[in-house]
């Protein structure tokens, strides 16, 4: 799944063509009543608007522009045709009055209005709010419309739709508030475009007039001169500051600002007015005067919301104004936000009941960007400067550089931000102070400890791999200590520095104290992005540091960008580095160390994004420095930004992929990428380990250029003295070490395997005694609780080792190539039995199957002769035991979903080793070993399989028995199958036939789909074919008949059921026995299989459909390519009765698009004028005997109706014995019914009516005699058996009832005129209420006149038909 989202915007961008012409059908669905004529753009006449709108509309083109949040960049092209009609809508909709009241609006619908601002904030949350609104329209006069709309009402004060539409969406008012504050950029005095003041009369409900402060106010008393427009533009904004919402609290800051600031309102004081307001919501109480103001309800605003908002302005304020505007507010306004943040305390203040409005991150946010304007505004000389104005910004940074570990990750966002900015403002000696402070903020709680290279025999690490070197003991850092906030800001802070070229590369002094020069701060730089690449500490259950390792690739994209490479190249590596990643392949310069690292990040980091953020740091650092990085171009084009999104396919290919181009690539991405560190043997995820140890596998088989054979192998034994080192130290105190270890060791032992063939000296070991030492004895820490104890997860120990088990055995030493010298000791077989055995008998786990059971085959491989024969047994007596306690107990869904449960979840892994093995011992090169007894236990073994594959009450085990069989018996096949084969096929019959159900659902398709596999594998393996003849498994009877034409029917029923998977595997099994591999060159006998009834059966499919229809196998014509078996002499009409019983679950109970396609594919071909009575004929005869088989009724009801009503069926009645055939299903139908009586519910009962209904259809017409009079007959008794059922219990059924008795009388009453009695009674159907109280359709008390004796409306119809 995650690979799937990896992909997704790849995919996104693939299809947004067709995704944009989609978007503006729907908006033109939303924005015009003409949408179906003219489109999206149609230039001409005027358009006429829809004034309401669905909001299903809505939704659906909101659906469309969702996906472009995580792509903005694939908007820009069409953001003037999408935003250009919805801003004129918009407009035309503000500038028209309204036509109906706000109540006249259906359920179901939203204004225009309230439709193109959910569109519109959807664009802003994409592109912005800045790029959205430049496309609104501008006209000054607008400003003095859009208020004139929200604040007056009609002359009748009536209800406005568009005010109930403001009230209830925050969306709209969030846009309106954009577009006030777009068109309040005006050069216009807003005296010159505000309208005189209303009159008295004219005033809305809430007297704007409120807003002009008393005396003794902030405000002075000439703002009693602000225009009216200007008094209810602020008196707006206030209300909405201090929303809950941000969106809306950010867009009425806006509105204030850019109000505040506008030349004529400066001159009248708005500015210090709202600037002593702000200061004010901010005092210890706020006045009720203030909060009264700003009420938007009846009840009090929470006053953080209020301070929050107030900030905002201030905010706005001094990141707008020029600075002789604000030079008098500074301090005031720096005062109010240091005090609150000192008021929080220096502690762990989020705790702190004190911290008041810090505590909120919002607040926060928006205290950091004050900060940056403010050291901004200072630097920028607004004021004088002097000793208070330098410490000052000194303060600013100090507050900036603690808020970098900010738990919040926008506030640690903006304080990055704010120290670049002003980093980039100081000077010289100050901006190195910050950086210094930065570079050695990560030395904070940094743990070291000196690693000592040793193995378990004391010998240094580097005799593992059999070149012994000296190596003195290193720091290693631990960094599980740190804060990764911190980290996170820090490493941001970083990466802008270099981004901004803050740390300047002529910089000679970094600490006069020490005189370091720059180079070495560049150094530390370099070890810092490094690290930070590799950054993660681990939870219980989860880990953190993304963000951080983000941040890195960011800054390693920042440092290639913004230096030159001689800049670069003259930094020499930090001393880390010295011999990374391995002391014969060290970087030549500090860009081929960046290339190496972004490559193994790039590769092997678990999450998708920052996988891609490394690849285009990597294709910047190639790309802007050329010929320095190792093989640029080839390593830009194998790590792209797109094959790297999906995670497997990093792991794998690419990074195998790039070892290729480099020896420094190959040790970077084995050593310190998979097998060090938490990303690859290591990673916290279960999954993550098992790519990691494919990964490895993979790199294993890379051949670097003008290597030898003896070269290569000797990697390969340093990479697996690497996992034996990591084995040794950590796989007994860590089970996620251990499992990952184990799998990756595998991998590369399977790895080394074939290039034992090519290399020199294969009679050598190739691995030193150490390291065979600690291979064989690898398992020996392990205890038996480690298999069992859940709390050790047992589960992990099991699946990893018996992968590593199965990869020992397959290196077992042979006549031509020798891994392991000496062989394998006697202890170890043991060893290695005991670990599968215990795996088989309490672990039950998928993932722990899918190991143990190849484990088992390989390992019984091994043994000889007697040995294997005694397992044999053994695991026979385990199955049979217990299936004879257990065979009929029911398993409910929640026991069998318990994996690791006792008893027979656990025992089918015996069952699929069981298998395995009796696939070896019928294998040719095993099979010449086999004596009697021998011979003997392959028989008892197929017949356990057999047992278990027909086991009653456990679907598991049915699973297991059956992949047994197509694993062992099937794939191999030979000796004398005359013994197992008969029990066998019947295994795969009931198997084909295993239709279960639970509360899962329907699990017996787990069955189906395992027998279909297992018939495949044994007709290519030649154990099943034509000509081969055993007992029927339909019958007791001894009579011999064709394994295939017990096989044939059952995958011909299954590739036209319902579940499209099991459609598709059963075709394609089809499709290889028919067509694929004939029978013709796969049976040597010819002679005996001339006759087989299905030998022309290929003739009767079209197999030249192209190959996605049968793979998809859900459109018409996948089924039309079926429906010529109809036509085939089938005399005993086994594939017609197979191929309907099957289809009817298509065409009878699918999905609506599968009902369609199957049900229109089955009448379209009986109604071709080319295809004979025949076919219509065994269709109909099909139909009528599947109402014999309960598990299909209700779909073959559901079909025979269809057919009936389509008038396809219903030829069949005018045909010879066709009236016959009509009185046949109408007794059948009453039978089925009757039988099933209790079951099946409503469904089948309304089956049956739509049948009758088809029937009656089907029947009018019919005139003559014979077949003719008993067609009219039928129709008769159709008619009196939907009257009877007129008063049936069920709502539903009377429904259908009264409609099909309305169309079968309606249409009598067309042919018959003036017949009064069923005229009356069409009447009474068509007045009646039949969903309805059954009460009063049965009969009533009240009744006068000539209706007095009857009983309800059903005894009325009867009386009018002349049915009493």
């Amino acid at each position: 799944m995650a690979d799937a989202a990896d992909d997704r915007d790849v995919k996104l961008q693939q299809i947004s063509g067709d995704l944009f012409a989609t978007l503006k059908a729907h908006l033109a669905n939303v924005l015009f009543a003409d949408a179906a004529e003219r489109g999206l753009e149609a230039p001409g006449c005027p358009r006429k608007l829809n004034r309401v709108v669905l909001i299903r509309a809505v939704e659906s083109a909101r659906a469309v522009l969702e996906p472009f949040q995580e792509a903005p960049q694939l908007l820009d092209p069409h953001l003037g045709s999408i935003l250009t009609p919805l801003n004129a809508c918009l407009l035309a909709y503000f500038t028209t009055p309204p036509s109906s009241p706000a109540d006249a609006i259906p359920s179901g619908c939203q204004t225009l209005a309230e439709g193109v601002a959910r569109l519109l904030y959807v664009l802003c949350k994409a592109r912005g709010y800045k790029v959205v609104s430049r496309f609104f329209a501008n006209e000054p006069h607008l400003l003095q419309t859009i208020i004139t709309r929200l604040t007056f009402a009609s002359a009748a004060w009536q209800v406005d739709p568009l005010e109930a539409a403001v009230a209830a969406s925050w969306e709209l008012r969030f846009i309106i508030l954009l577009w006030l504050g777009h068109l309040l950029l005006t050069p216009f005095d807003l005296s010159t475009i505000s309208s005189a003041a209303p009159e008295a009369a004219d005033l809305p409900p809430q007297d704007i007039g409120a807003f002009i402060p008393s005396s003794d106010s902030p405000f002075p008393e000439k703002l009693s001169a602000l225009p009216q427009l200007c008094k209810t533009l602020l008196l707006l904004a206030t209300k909405i500051l201090p929303s809950p919402s941000q969106r809306e609290s950010d867009a009425a800051a806006l509105l204030m600002v850019r109000l505040a600031i506008r030349r004529d309102m400066r001159a009248l004081g708005l500015l210090e007015a709202v600037v002593e307001w702000c200061l004010r919501c901010w005092e210890e109480k706020p006045t009720a005067e203030d909060i009264d103001l700003l009420s938007t309800h009846e009840g009090t605003i929470n006053p953080l919301f209020l301070r929050t908002g107030a900030l905002k302005v201030l905010a706005g304020l001094l990141t707008q104004s020029e600075s002789g505007w604000v030079a008098d507010h500074i301090p005031k306004i720096r005062g109010l936000v240091t005090a609150t943040e000192d008021k929080a305390g220096g502690a762990d203040w989020s705790e702190q009941a004190s911290a008041g409005e810090w505590a909120s991150a919002g607040v926060r946010k928006v205290a950091t960007k004050i900060y940056r304007w403010i050291g901004t505004l200072l630097l920028a000389g607004g004021l004088t400067e002097s000793e208070e104005s330098s410490g000052a910004v000194e303060d600013v940074i100090g507050r900036l550089l603690n808020l970098l570990g900010d738990r919040d990750t926008n506030v640690r966002f903006a304080a990055s931000k704010s120290l670049g900015v002003l980093t980039s403002k100081l000077p010289k000696e100050m901006a190195n102070e910050v950086v210094n402070a930065v570079v050695g903020g990560f030395d904070e709680d940094v743990l070291y400890e000196t690693e000592h290279e040793n193995l378990c025999d004391g010998k240094p690490i580097t005799s593992i791999f059999g070149d012994i070197q000296e190596s003195t003991p290193e720091k290693k850092q631990l960094l599980v200590s740190v804060s990764p906030e911190k980290w996170h800001g820090l490493t941001l802070t970083l990466a802008t520095f270099l981004r901004q070229r803050a740390i300047k590369p002529h910089t000679a002094i970094v600490e006069e104290e020490k005189g370091e020069s720059t180079t070495l701060l560049f150094q530390l730089i370099i070890h810092r992005i490094v690290t930070a690449l590799t950054f993660d500490q681990r939870r219980t259950t989860f880990s953190l540091g993304s963000n951080v390792r983000d941040a890195a690739c960011y800054a390693a994209w920042a440092l290639a960008r913004s230096y030159y490479t001689k800049e670069l190249q003259s930094i020499p590596l930090p001393k880390q580095y010295s011999a990374y990643p391995d002391p014969a392949h060290v970087p030549p310069n500090t860009i081929q160390l960046l290339a190496t690292n972004l490559v193994a990040t790039a590769c092997l980091d678990p999450l998708g994004n920052i996988r891609r953020a490394a690849s285009a740091a990597l294709q910047e650092l190639v790309g802007r420095h050329p010929n320095v990085v190792e093989e640029g171009i080839k390593i830009v084009q194998t790590v792209d930004y797109g094959a790297v999104s999906v995670r497997r396919r990093a792991a794998a290919q690419v990074a195998r992929d790039a070892a290729r181009l480099g020896a420094g690539y190959w040790f970077g991405l084995a050593k310190y990428g998979i097998v060090e560190g938490w990303r690859g043997v290591g990673s916290s995820e279960v999954e993550g380990r098992r790519i990691a140890a494919t990964g490895l596998g993979a790199l294993t088989t890379v051949r670097l250029a003008n290597e030898t054979d003896a070269q290569h192998l000797d990697r390969g034994r340093r990479l697996l003295g690497w996992l034996l080192n990591r084995a040794s130290k950590e796989a007994g105190k860590d089970v996620e070490v251990r499992h990952g270890v184990y799998f990756a060791i595998a991998e590369v032992l399977e790895g080394l395997d074939p290039l034992l063939t090519t290399a020199p000296g294969t009679n050598e070991a190739v691995f030193t005694p150490l390291q065979q030492s600690i291979l064989l004895d690898i398992f020996h820490p392990l205890q038996g609780r480690d298999f069992v104890h859940p709390p050790l997860r047992p589960e992990l120990t099991a699946e990893s080792s018996c992968r590593l088990v199965a990869a020992l055995c397959k290196v077992y030493p042979n006549t031509h190539k020798q891994l392991l010298t000496p062989l394998l000791p006697i202890s170890t077989h043991r060893l290695n039995l005991a670990i599968i055995e215990a795996t088989l008998e309490f672990r039950g786990e998928d993932a722990v199957l899918e190991q143990v059971i190849p484990a088992s085959r390989e390992l019984f491989k091994t043994l000889d002769t007697q040995s294997g024969e005694k397992v044999v047994q053994g695991w026979c007596r385990r199955v049979t035991s217990e299936a004879l306690t257990t065979a009929d107990i029911p398993v409910t869904a929640a026991a069998a979903t318990a994996a690791g449960g006792s008893g027979m979840g656990r025992k089918r892994g015996f069952v699929g080793g069981l298998g395995e093995v009796i696939g070896v011992m019928l294998s040719p090169e095993y099979s010449h070993a086999l004596h009697e007894k021998g011979t003997g236990l392959v028989r008892e073994g197929i017949h356990v399989l057999v047992a278990a594959a027909t086991r009653k009450n456990d679907v598991e085990m049915r699973v297991a028995g059956i992949r047994g069989i197509m694993r062992g018996v099937m794939a191999h096949g030979g000796g004398d199958s005359a013994g197992w084969l008969p029990g066998v096929v019947s295994a795969l019959c009931k198997g084909l036939d295993d239709y279960s159900v639970d509360t899962r659902g329907d699990v017996g398709s787990w069955v189906r789909t395992e027998s279909i596999e297992a018939v495949t594998k044994g007709w290519k393996s030649h154990v099943l074919g034509f000509g081969v003849r055993i007992p029927n498994p339909d019958c007791s009877s001894e009579q011999k008949v064709d394994v295939m034409t017990t096989l044939i029917p059952r995958l011909l029923r299954l590739a036209v059921e319902k579940l499209d998977k099991l459609r598709s595997k059963a075709f394609f099994a089809l499709k290889l026995i028919l067509h694929d591999d004939p029978p013709q060159l796969s049976i040597p006998h010819k002679e005996s299989i001339q006759g087989h009834p299905f030998m022309d059966f290929a003739k009767y499919i079209d197999f030249s459909l192209p190959h996605e229809i049968y793979l998809d196998a859900t459109s018409p014509a996948y089924f039309t390519s079926l429906l010529p078996i109809l036509s085939h002499p089938d005399p005993d009409k086994t594939l017609t009765q197979a191929l309907l019983s099957g289809y009817v679950l298509s065409a009878g109970s699918g999905t609506d698009s599968l009902l369609r396609a199957a049900g229109g594919a089955l009448w379209n071909y009986l109604d071709r004028p080319e295809v004979t009575n025949a076919p219509l004929l065994r269709a109909a005869e099909g139909l009528l005997l599947g109402l014999k088989d309960e598990r299909i009724l209700g779909a073959t009801l559901e079909t025979l109706g269809a057919g009936l009503e389509s008038g396809v069926l219903g030829r069949v009645l005018s045909l010879e014995n066709g009236g016959d055939l009509g009185k046949r299903v109408f007794m059948a139908v009453q039978e089925a019914i009757k039988l099933s009586k209790g079951r099946g519910g409503v469904g089948r009962v309304v089956g049956a009516v739509r049948v009758y209904r088809g029937l009656g259809i089907a029947c009018l017409g019919l005139g003559g005699d014979g077949d003719g009079e008993i067609g009219r007959k039928v129709g008769g008794l159709v008619r009196r058996k939907l009257v009877g059922m007129l008063v049936h219990p069920w709502p539903v059924v009377r429904r259908e009832v009264g409609e099909g008795l309305f169309l079968c009388l309606s249409l009598t009453l067309a042919e018959k005129q003036g017949k009064g009695d069923v005229k009356a009674a069409v009447e009474v159907l068509v007045e009646t209420d039949w969903m309805g109280r059954l009460e009063p359709l049965r009969g009533g008390k009240g009744r006068k006149g000539a209706e007095r004796g009857v009983k309800g409306e059903g005894e009325r119809v009867k009386k009018l038909l002349g049915l009493v």
